[in-house]
């Protein structure tokens, strides 16, 4: 293990890696950080190699103020297979952002998915994107979502591209959304909270469904 650090003025920055060698097994680990007057940064990173398999994972964080962002990344490495995952949040008074992306790398084909999403007071928004390339098709697909106080709104992308045709269909729905407390004989302690979506079957609605040749 090997530790260090410096301090410097209002500056602290400091490092510690360790490792640990058995058999055909290598795992390591390495901190480090940096505290500045009222900012806080660090990140660890971890992997294991074994026989024919590297697993990684990087965590990174800063702490500023009012403000808190952070990101993890994740990945594998197994012959000839690749995962990864990447995750990355904002906090910062009363809006929290965060972003996910994984995606697989195997043989000819990739897989990936992207999902979004902010909340702030009463208002959350979310997108969601996912596809698939194998060969010569690409198919995908994009969800996104709007909750305003008791409106939801969502639209929904799905696409294929082969060859020279091309093929996407859309759909997008708003309809009210209400929420309420209801307590009965059987929960008195605990209120129990109900949602009721109404007119989801006559509410707005469009359809649409495309096909380039």
């Amino acid at each position: 293990m090997i530790i260090t650090g410096t301090l410097h003025e209002d500056q602290y920055t400091f490092m510690i890696i360790t490792g640990t060698l058995h058999e055909d097994q290598y795992t390591f680990m390495i901190i480090t950080g940096t505290l500045h007057e009222d900012q806080y940064t660090f990140m660890i990173v971890t992997g294991t190699l074994h026989e024919d398999q590297y697993t990684f994972m990087i965590i990174a964080g800063t702490l500023h103020e009012d403000q808190y962002t952070f990101m993890i990344i994740t990945g594998t490495l197994h012959e000839d297979q690749y995962t990864f995952m990447i995750i990355a949040g904002t906090l910062h008074e009363d809006q929290y952002t965060f972003m996910i992306i994984t995606g697989t790398l195997h043989e000819d084909q990739y897989t990936f998915m992207i999902i979004t999403g902010t909340l702030h007071e009463d208002q959350y928004t979310f997108m969601i994107i996912t596809g698939t390339l194998h060969e010569d098709q690409y198919t995908f697909m994009i969800i996104t979502g709007t909750l305003h106080e008791d409106q939801y709104t969502f639209m929904i992308i799905t696409g294929t591209l082969h060859e020279d045709q091309y093929t996407f269909f859309i759909k997008s729905r708003s309809f009210p959304f209400r929420m309420r407390n209801v307590s009965d004989k059987s929960c008195r302690r605990n209120q129990n909270t109900h949602f009721v979506l109404s007119n989801i079957f006559f509410g707005f609605e469009n359809r649409a469904v495309y096909e380039i040749m």
